[in-house]
């Protein structure tokens, strides 16, 4: 009789070599001197606004970090708009929170708080502020005003008409 095959001897898998993984909150423990110290800003910025007599900065400086945390709109202006739209929205909502506690709308607490508010959605979301820079001036989109024709020699000019398609003067 003949004796079965020899079968192939078979390889052991090759061992998965992976790195040790960094612990996670190696990057929070990071940034939290950073957010304290923003945290103190917060509060500490508001009061010496108030101090100096120049509270009325407060609501202009919490617009623009507002507008510079959306990453809505293209412009500056179009941030600023959707901005103060929020602004107005949570200010009616927050005024329910300014009736009941004890310092009413004093400048320090509310700017301190919207100020605080302002750094956990940067912390929670993890962007920084930043505003659009604005675009460099460009050419008229238009077509140039090649009326009377001939005008211009050497250029090419297709009849001037409006948008509507009616010739312009």
């Amino acid at each position: 009789m003949q004796s079965p095959p020899a079968a192939a001897p078979v390889a052991a898998p090759p061992e998965r070599v992976t790195p040790p993984a960094a612990p996670p909150a190696a990057g929070r423990l990071a940034r939290r001197p950073r957010l304290v110290g923003w945290l103190a800003a917060a509060w500490l910025g508001p009061l010496l606004a108030y101090a100096l007599g120049v509270a009325a900065v407060l609501p202009v400086v919490v617009l623009g970090l507002t507008a510079a945390l959306l990453r809505g709109g293209r412009t500056l202006l179009d941030r600023l708009v959707l901005a103060g739209a929020l602004l107005l929205g949570a200010t009616c909502a927050a005024g329910l929170l300014f009736s009941a506690w004890p310092w009413g709308l004093h400048p320090v607490p509310v700017s301190g708080t919207a100020l605080t508010v302002l750094l956990g959605v940067a912390a929670a979301t993890g962007r920084r502020p930043r505003l659009p820079r604005p675009a460099p001036p460009t050419c008229s989109r238009s077509p140039p005003r090649c009326w009377p024709p001939g005008r211009w020699p050497g250029r090419t000019c297709a009849r001037a008409t409006s948008r509507d398609g009616s010739r312009t003067r």
